[in-house]
């Protein structure tokens, strides 16, 4: 099958790009100068030179930690109507779009089902949120579209951006880890591998609609930090500091929809496999040859 993969250069895109050309697939990953999905010539051109059935992983993305703004929020938006617009002429077999827990905001009812009312709390969220609603216009893109909401995800080549990553990256350096509220709060993170097996499988079974990706099992990031320590053999250097009221409160994530789609033979890894999994990773980029 002939994939496209926008987001390619980034964490999660790069992985799955990875993943579906070791799985068979014709990967197709544009760079900006090739799709700049911010420019609507551009990205028409590009989808106009598109002649097989292609399915699309939309990863591109402004992540808030790079623009959190107004103007971040809008070229949010502008990635993907620009490509709703140029690919509605093509034909695209399925659509696997990238969104995130920030469109439940600060303190979701739990445990958050793809039916919980979103809520969110800041301009990432406002976006992501938008974004979702015009990628599931069905006047927009007959084929299936599948918008996967992420709660975080680390693993191999997040370069120690995610909080599994970032954690592991300053116990190793002997840095400081700021711990909000003692580290009470439940988060749960998926590991990539998993989220770029779901992706594959959705590429190939779409499902469509809403979908969270987490594993169902969330954990107090003073446990998450614990799991780290243990598996690298090393404590944190840790300053208590007081709770962040931006961030959300708990996230435990019903899981339901994702297991019944992905079978039981499937199993997300758990935070200790995980970690060790990442470990493992960093180790063998370290090591020489």
């Amino acid at each position: 099958m002939q994939i496209i993969v926008h987001g390619a250069s980034g964490f999660i895109g790069g992985q799955a790009a990875k993943h579906l050309a070791l799985a068979g697939h014709e990967v197709i990953a544009p760079s900006r100068s090739e799709c700049d999905l911010l420019d609507a010539q551009k990205t028409a051109a590009f989808y106009g030179s598109i002649k097989k059935p292609s399915a699309v992983v939309m990863m591109a993305v402004v992540n808030k930690a790079v623009d959190g703004s107004f103007d971040g929020c809008l070229r949010n938006l502008h990635i993907v109507n620009n490509f709703m617009t140029a690919a509605s002429g093509c034909e695209i077999t399925s659509v696997v779009y990238a969104s995130s827990a920030d469109v439940f905001g600060i303190a979701p009812p739990c445990p958050i089902t793809e039916n919980t009312k979103p809520n969110p709390a800041n301009l990432y969220g406002i976006a992501k949120l938008a974004c979702e609603q015009i990628m599931l216009l069905p006047q927009r893109l007959v084929c299936p579209v599948t918008v996967l909401r992420f709660p975080g995800v680390y693993g191999r080549g997040d370069q120690g951006k995610s909080l599994i990553g970032l954690f592991i990256k300053r116990i190793l350096n002997g840095e400081q880890l700021n711990l909000c509220g003692g580290g009470k709060v439940l988060r749960d993170y998926a590991e990539v591998g998993d989220v770029c097996s779901i992706i594959e499988q959705l590429i190939s079974r779409p499902l469509g609609g809403l979908l969270n990706v987490a594993t169902g099992k969330s954990m107090a990031i003073c446990d998450i930090l614990q799991v780290i320590e243990e598996a690298l053999s090393k404590r944190a250097i840790i300053k208590q500091a007081p709770s962040d009221a931006n961030a959300a409160a708990d996230l435990i994530f019903d899981t339901v929809k994702l297991n019944e789609y992905m079978g039981s033979a499937f199993r997300m890894l758990s935070m200790k496999d995980g970690v060790r999994k990442y470990i493992e990773a960093l180790n063998e980029e370290r090591s020489p040859g």
